[in-house]
């Protein structure tokens, strides 16, 4: 049965999955929340389209997660910069995930010498 609307339908998922044993009633709240804010993060990035680029003269520099490879897969090896960016866009594949980029510490002074370069030419 089609539910009319998103909290209807968010509300039949969570009673279900309830139901099922597949989530206690007490995260009821906390599944609702994290549901919709993965939902509204997909709709943003799936929908968001600028209504003005950079100067074409400004260098762009994209730092790509070497094991993010679904990504990549779904959006170009320039996550789609290009689509909206005439300008010249720099790739710079690191190891690891986006997510590791900022937990873990080697990643991350990687990142910051990658940063350091790029701004002293």
């Amino acid at each position: 049965m089609a539910q009319p609307d998103w909290d209807s339908r968010l509300g039949r998922m969570t009673s279900t999955l309830i139901a099922a044993g597949v989530v206690p009633p007490e995260s009821a709240p906390k599944l609702h929340h994290a549901v919709t804010s993965f939902y509204r993060k997909l709709y943003i990035a799936d929908n968001y389209r600028p209504t003005s680029s950079l100067a074409a003269s400004t260098r762009l520099t994209l730092v790509r997660a070497a094991d993010s490879t679904g990504q990549v897969d779904s959006l170009g090896e320039d996550y789609g910069v290009r689509d909206v960016y005439d300008g010249l866009v720099d790739i710079h594949i690191m190891q690891g995930t986006h997510e590791s980029f900022v937990t873990d510490a080697d990643s991350s002074v990687q990142l910051a010498r990658l940063f350091d370069a790029v701004l002293s030419g």
